[in-house]
């Protein structure tokens, strides 16, 4: 596996370099250094995203949102889950979109979101849930997985 720098090594790599052709500006250390991804997921019920900062063993600065598309009064929510390797996995919590949040109030969103796994991350995907009301279990909606540049 390639070693990865931190965004302190590549500042310090760039600084040490300064005056040759090959010094980073700090836009493309700032690139290198926060790499993202980013899950979609949408259905006739709801829609939603999430984007994730990779670590290897985390995500940081996570943002997601979700709409109600149905129109019906129905609660959608979203969900970040997490893939590992080695059977690893976790579903974080469902944000449900607030009592009274119509479709025609558009996207809500929720930001500065984290999970630290403590082991290797190899996706990431957002689930969109829908509620059918009368009990029954909520209509799901797996959007694409996103894959982790570090591992």
């Amino acid at each position: 596996m390639p070693a990865v720098l931190t965004a302190t090594a590549l500042l310090s790599l760039g600084a040490s370099m300064a005056g040759t052709a090959e010094a980073a500006s700090g836009d493309e250390v700032a690139q290198a250094a926060a790499k993202t991804g980013r899950s979609d997921a949408c259905g006739p019920k709801g829609c939603g995203s999430a984007t994730v900062t990779w670590g290897s063993t985390q995500v940081t600065n996570v943002s997601m949102s979700v709409k109600d598309t149905a129109c019906n009064s129905h609660t959608v929510g979203i969900q970040l889950q997490v893939e590992g390797f080695d059977g690893h996995a976790w579903g974080g919590p469902v944000h449900w979109l607030p009592k009274g949040w119509t479709c025609k109030d558009g996207y809500k969103g929720w930001y500065g979101l984290h999970a630290n796994m403590g082991w290797k991350i190899r996706s990431v995907r957002a689930v969109v849930y829908a509620k059918n009301g009368g009990g029954e279990n909520p209509t799901l909606y797996g959007g694409n997985r996103a894959d982790n540049p570090y591992t």
